[in-house]
């Protein structure tokens, strides 16, 4: 009897944090996409990047979060989305979970995700804006920073600052990603990187 309870009382505690998971409060939420500028709330922004969570790997090793980074001049907006599992031809979808924008970036300054690090330790889910000082440093001169938390599909403002550095990434094939490529041009069939800026993302065939 009291293994049955406590079978229960886990099942609701799951379709809760079920309920719960991703930022319904934000208009966006739950919209679906192949390229998030096609979405009518986007119209107008171009998609200029993106980045899988890598941490975020589940048993199959496929990535389950991500960001995608659009703009429309100095309004940027940064999507927190889940990722679908690859369909037979190794694409995906993706659906958004939060967003953030930021207003009134200036050319002095720059998105950084996906590579960022508070105290020197590395945080995948850390999105900063930061001061470019056109140096070979990583960008340690911090104006606002984000947390996107994978565990409730939210993004956090950071209070405190102190100790992000978010490395500055020159897509070289490497095994780090370049903000510069879009998300869509990654290849979930392998678990290494494939970032080829020749790739289109007009050119995916997704299954609907």
């Amino acid at each position: 009897m009291k293994i049955n309870i406590l079978i229960a009382l886990l099942v609701i505690l799951i379709l809760v944090g079920c309920e719960n998971f991703g930022n319904k409060d934000n208009p966006m939420f739950g919209k679906v996409f192949r390229d998030a500028n096609e979405l009518p709330d986007f119209k107008g922004y171009d998609e200029i990047g993106g980045s899988v969570i890598e941490s975020s790997k589940d048993e199959e090793g496929d990535f389950r979060f991500g960001f995608t980074h659009l703009q429309k001049k100095d309004k940027h907006i940064i999507i927190l989305d889940e990722i679908s599992k690859p369909s037979e031809n190794g694409k995906v979808k993706f659906k958004i979970l939060d967003t953030i924008y930021i207003d009134n970036v200036k050319e002095n300054q720059f998105i950084a995700y996906g590579n960022c690090s508070q105290g020197n330790v590395s945080n995948e889910e850390i999105i900063a804006l930061v001061i470019d000082t056109d140096d070979e440093n990583d960008y340690d001169k911090i104006i606002k920073a984000w947390y996107a938390d994978t565990k409730n599909g939210r993004i956090k403002p950071i209070t405190n600052t102190k100790g992000i550095k978010c490395k500055r990434v020159i897509g070289s094939g490497d095994e780090e990603i370049d903000e510069s490529v879009p998300i869509d041009t990654i290849d979930f069939t392998d678990t290494t990187i494939n970032t080829l800026e020749s790739q289109k993302k007009d050119s995916l065939d997704l299954d609907k």
